[in-house]
């Protein structure tokens, strides 16, 4: 059985990419981050540049063929999750690592009640016997919201809505009190109202729980409300990271100011008529092969060196750290 591990996540140089019939698709091209202990690390970007597929990565549920892991480590504690074996992956999945993901209707087995999802995986980590697996069950339904909850085992997922579906699967994420907690798109087509009530859950069990969390989301709000750290994502590599504070006060790559300049701000009472600005462009086509930066041609600070060279991270004041040729910050003070 695998043993409760105490530190954090760290990833390095992870590369996934997926062999089809035109070519070969570089979905994650290098890839680092850490997460530790009781704090959230928010992952922002586009659909597409390879937020979800990094995390299944490391997990080892990318289908294989078309997809694999190429290159790269995910060291928790002094052990490489991409060099397990199936079993001893299995067991990281439910003991050390819990995951959310988009959609609880495909994800949760219909034929099977609520209760027995849960179950399950107390019974095969946690050597419970199946009622006491049931009353942890029970445990759980409550602590993340479901009321009735000794009735409510026995339903099937139809029987609940999506808001409360994605409860229950934040209950079988956190039913053996994993660690690390991947959540992917939390409250993707939920409504205002239930995402902001599983968001204040997530927040009150990253404290109560002590998990380390990593929030996957193209939600800008979503992660200024929970997020201590933000890697912000584009093509498959991270090209802006560091404290949420300090991303969203000086953002230093393009795409992370095009970001947070699309969204509208509820403290502009100086030009309430300021018309929200768009990215121009597309992202690149990841069959291609490209020599510079992948969204220099979208990009209005682009220069010769972008088109021939795809600049490395570099630590820009802190823990702050961008992909980029130019510094955003210089221009806009020559053209104050």
């Amino acid at each position: 059985m695998s043993q409760k591990n105490n530190s954090g996540l760290v990833v390095e140089g992870l590369k996934t990419e997926f062999h089809t019939i035109n070519g070969v698709v570089k979905a994650v091209n290098g890839v680092s981050f850490e997460v530790n202990r009781g704090e959230v690390l928010g992952v922002v970007g586009e659909s597409g540049c390879g937020k979800s597929v990094s995390m299944m990565s490391l997990l080892q549920l990318i289908p294989n063929p078309p997809g694999r892991v190429v290159d790269g480590t995910a060291m928790l504690g002094d052990r490489d999750l991409l060099s397990m074996s199936p079993s001893e992956i299995r067991q990281v999945r439910s003991v050390d690592i819990g995951m959310i993901f988009q959609d609880p209707m495909t994800s949760l087995n219909p034929v099977l009640t609520i209760g027995t999802q849960i179950a399950e995986p107390l019974v095969e980590h946690k050597d419970m016997t199946w009622d006491d697996a049931l009353d942890r069950s029970i445990e759980l339904l409550e602590k993340v919201g479901i009321s009735d909850a000794a009735r409510r085992i026995h339903e099937y997922p139809h029987q609940f809505s999506g808001g409360m579906r994605q409860r229950v699967m934040i209950a079988i994420a956190l039913a053996c009190s994993p660690p690390i907690l991947i959540a992917d798109e939390p409250t993707t087509a939920l409504d205002v109202t239930i995402q902001a009530q599983i968001l204040e859950l997530l927040n009150d069990l990253r404290g109560s729980e002590g998990m380390g969390m990593i929030l996957i989301t193209h939600d800008l709000g979503v992660i200024a409300r929970l997020a201590d750290r933000v890697a912000v994502m584009y093509a498959g590599r991270i090209v802006e990271t560091g404290s949420a504070l300090e991303v969203y006060a000086s953002p230093s790559h393009p795409y992370t100011e095009g970001l947070l300049a699309s969204l509208p701000r509820h403290d502009n009472s100086t030009n309430t008529s300021e018309r929200l600005t768009s990215i121009e462009g597309q992202p690149p086509n990841m069959l291609d092969h490209i020599d510079g930066c992948p969204f220099a041609p979208r990009c209005s600070y682009v220069f010769d060196k972008c088109h021939n060279k795809n600049p490395n991270l570099f630590v820009k004041e802190n823990q702050h750290q961008v992909a980029c040729w130019w510094d955003i910050q210089d221009e806009c003070e020559r053209n104050v």
